[in-house]
């Protein structure tokens, strides 16, 4: 199909958040950095934030994939109860046996990763979907975020979550978990000129040799889309469609606006256009 076309090893535009497709733009680079920083200077808790489809998920794939010979690493992903939170946890840590008691199953928690302290051995907890922890779950994480010996933390804490998230943690109840957030950073949408690079570094690592979208292309994707990594890769994956279907050998602002009409998203005003630099729309008389 459309990837013997354009002469391609894999999907670019996968519906999975793959770490190896990552685009290290300034915004990810950075929020990436951040937590590892948290992580290689035992700070504690670090969280980025964005809405859905911004890629926090992979970012936090990615920098699994970083430190995975450098730490036992836990996975967990709301909806998530208190309880559920704890045992998920222990489970993480491969124990069993305990009680079914939140307090015993904290002190196991405990004893289990002060052996790995006194070993040299770090731990890592990684939640996705934070916002989705019920209130409860993320008091369960204060208390494990909470965990130390007199040199450091027992445990880094490095989580993903959106807007509701940050305003959840402005209850009192949640205080000693918002002050124990070393760092916090934002994800935003890419504007056209990141669309641009992102559409490049993804058809690159998929084996393309010559860029597949033009400029113009590009910057409607990002404007349609709206700058967010996973509505551009849907439209980007149904243009290439649509080019190989017109047995033509890139995309262009044509057979983007052709996508969009068949999937029925609001077509952009013709008085508008694409500001080159930036992707914003501006009327095409200035």
């Amino acid at each position: 199909m459309f990837l013997k076309h354009f002469k391609l090893d894999q999907d670019p535009f996968g519906v999975a958040p793959d770490p190896s497709f990552f685009y290290l733009g300034p915004e990810h680079a950075e929020a990436l950095a951040s937590l590892y920083y948290v992580f290689s200077q035992r700070r504690g808790c670090g969280l980025v934030l964005g809405e859905a489809g911004l890629g926090k998920t992979v970012t936090l794939r990615y920098l699994r994939a970083l430190i995975r010979n450098q730490a036992h690493v836990v996975v967990l992903s709301g909806p998530m109860k208190g309880t559920e939170l704890l045992r998920a946890v222990a489970a993480g840590l491969g124990i069993s046996g305990v009680g079914s008691a939140a307090y015993e199953q904290r002190r196991a928690i405990e004893e289990v990763l002060l052996a790995r302290s006194v070993r040299k051995r770090r731990t890592v907890l990684f939640i996705d979907n934070a916002e989705q922890l019920s209130m409860p779950a993320l008091q369960t994480l204060q208390d494990i975020c909470a965990l130390e010996n007199s040199k450091a933390k027992l445990i880094d804490v490095l989580m993903g979550g959106n807007q509701a998230l940050l305003t959840t943690l402005q209850s009192p109840a949640l205080e000693r978990l918002s002050q124990r957030i070393e760092v916090t950073r934002r994800i935003v949408p890419l504007d056209g000129k990141r669309t641009a690079e992102y559409l490049a570094h993804r058809t690159q690592r998929a084996g393309a040799k010559q860029d597949l979208f033009t400029e113009n292309a590009a910057h409607l994707v990002a404007a349609a889309a709206l700058g967010v990594p996973r509505k551009i890769n849907a439209l980007a994956h149904a243009s290439l469609v649509c080019a190989w279907s017109r047995g033509a050998d890139v995309v262009n602002d044509t057979i983007v606006r052709e996508v969009l009409g068949s999937l029925q998203v609001p077509a952009l005003n013709p008085a508008e256009d694409l500001h080159p630099n930036t992707g914003a729309l501006v009327p095409s008389h200035v």
